[in-house]
């Protein structure tokens, strides 16, 4: 009796990321790279919070945020 090898190939969901994956990066532009953040919940709230108060999306307010904080520090 042969034993069922459990791999990581066999545990990915690689079909349906593969779906998923056109409509994650829809919104990439060519200049833009995907990524992944993790922030303190009370941070994201209140960073989204603001961003749509001042009509503006999550993303389009983070990155604003950060190239000027790099502006200002001379590095871009």
């Amino acid at each position: 009796m042969s034993k069922i090898k459990l791999t990581k190939r066999s545990l990915s969901l690689g079909s349906i990321e593969k779906k998923a994956m056109p409509e994650l990066k829809s919104d990439l532009s060519s200049n833009e790279q995907q990524t992944s953040i993790y922030l303190n919940t009370e941070v994201y709230k209140a960073a989204r919070q603001y961003a749509m108060l001042n009509d503006m999306s999550f993303k389009q307010y983070v990155n604003e945020l950060i190239r000027s904080d790099l502006e200002q520090k001379g590095l871009i």
